[in-house]
């Protein structure tokens, strides 16, 4: 009568520990698989990240050379306007000229 209640006693921890050992392998196989989402999640996250600085920078790019471009025209502008300046001098001080030779 003594070794059936031991067996018996055995028999039910030993399912009790199954039980356990069953329930802790579900409980980190869905912790690793929560783990892989959001793993895979922040992943997709800096893709997106990455996606984006790229477009900025591409964006900027553009921008500065746009920028660099209005500024030799607004510096060939700039040289025009003083050619332009230094000519109505000379034709000014021409004027002069021929206006004092006809003074009465």
């Amino acid at each position: 009568m003594c070794v059936p209640v031991f067996l018996y006693r055995w028999g039910f921890l030993l399912n009790r520990y199954r039980s356990r050992d069953g329930i802790l392998h579900a409980a980190t196989s869905q912790a690793s698989g929560e783990s892989d989402r959001i793993a895979q999640h922040g992943r997709e996250q800096v893709h997106q990240t990455v996606l984006s600085i790229e477009s900025l920078a591409e964006d900027v790019t553009t921008n500065v050379a746009q920028v660099e471009d209005l500024a030799q025209q607004s510096s060939a502008g700039a040289d025009q306007v003083s050619a332009a300046s230094q000519a109505l001098s000379r034709l000014s001080v021409d004027l002069n000229t021929l206006v004092a030779r006809f003074s009465v």
